[in-house]
């Protein structure tokens, strides 16, 4: 009994992982498909409309700073809309 129970488990856990791993590859897919550009380091999509980024599941942000990810001290100031899937 507790075999079975450790077995489902498991059946679980991987069914999860595996779903999280499909969501992020489809996620790449519709951010590219839809003009956007896809960052995998920071989990986010620049340039795709605020109903798409919220289909995704995502945080949509109008104005974010185009140097969000650099450590540059020279930056434009320039707004990037950008969904953050976390």
């Amino acid at each position: 009994m507790i075999y079975t129970a450790i077995g489902f488990v498991f059946i679980v856990i991987v069914g999860i992982l595996l779903s999280n791993l499909l969501t992020k590859q489809s996620v790449d897919k519709i951010c590219t498909s839809n003009n956007g550009q896809w960052f995998e380091e920071f989990s986010e999509c620049e340039y795709i409309s605020e109903e798409l980024c919220s289909n995704m599941g995502g945080v949509f942000n109008e104005c974010s700073s185009a140097c969000r990810h650099t450590e540059s001290q020279i930056c434009t100031m320039q707004c990037v809309p950008v969904c953050s899937l976390i």
